[in-house]
């Protein structure tokens, strides 16, 4: 064979080999903007938007709160598959302006899209917690905060599926893992693909119940607005 027919073979190749890698990342991006499409019906005034990599952000009305609902992609975890953590905020002000908490389970030191990574006094675990654990708060004031939260964080971080419970000023935060991501592309193309990801409505009505556990601990005047 000729040294130009090996070339032209070589090409051909590699550019079968990037229209594959292309219908890949298609495919992958479009798995991505339908993983939230079973409960953002159910929102009132629903307000969608999908980042470059297909990741879609929701926010809107649900159970008489305003819920935002966000999808972090993670692949950044050692010896473990990447993790697709789900993201669910109640915006609801609350009375502890300059008192906020977050309480991370199993810190990897990676965990970029936590809280506590930007909360600077660290704060005394309540034994009620699990174990393996970072708290931290605001200031000083934030202890007070912790005490109230404690209880119903407590028991919402007893699901190995949760990663973070949080609560600021504008309102409280759980964050769980929603799926995990296939092996062939994470070691192949080094692609996060977590194909069946969706998010259930079952799943949400779960979340949005503890979410309202934590405001009620937070304000206890609080009732929860008719939608």
């Amino acid at each position: 064979m000729s040294l130009e027919l090996v070339f032209a073979a070589s090409a051909a190749g590699l550019a079968g080999l990037a229209w594959l890698a292309h219908r890949e990342r298609q495919t992958i991006v479009s798995r991505r903007r339908a993983i939230l499409d079973p409960v953002a019906p159910l929102f009132g005034n629903p307000r969608i938007a999908t980042d470059g990599a297909g990741i879609p952000k929701l926010e809107g009305r649900y159970r008489g709160l305003d819920l935002r609902i966000e999808l972090i992609p993670d692949s950044m975890t050692i010896k473990r598959l990447p993790q697709l953590w789900l993201s669910v905020t109640a915006l609801q002000p609350l009375p502890i302006a300059g008192a906020g908490v977050a309480i991370l389970i199993r810190p990897s030191g990676a965990d970029f899209y936590s809280l506590t990574e930007k909360m600077s006094e660290r704060l005394v675990p309540p034994s009620s917690l699990p174990w393996e654990n970072i708290v931290r708060g605001e200031t000083g004031k934030s202890a007070a905060t912790l005490a109230k939260l404690a209880p119903g964080a407590a028991l919402i971080l007893a699901d190995p599926k949760v990663k973070e419970v949080a609560a600021t000023k504008r309102g409280v935060r759980i964050v769980t893992q929603l799926a995990e991501g296939k092996r062939g592309e994470h070691l192949l193309l080094r692609q996060c693909d977590f194909e069946g990801a969706q998010l259930s409505p079952e799943l949400l009505d779960s979340i949005v119940a503890d979410l309202e556990k934590l405001l009620s601990s937070l304000a206890p005047m609080y009732e929860r607005r008719a939608s």
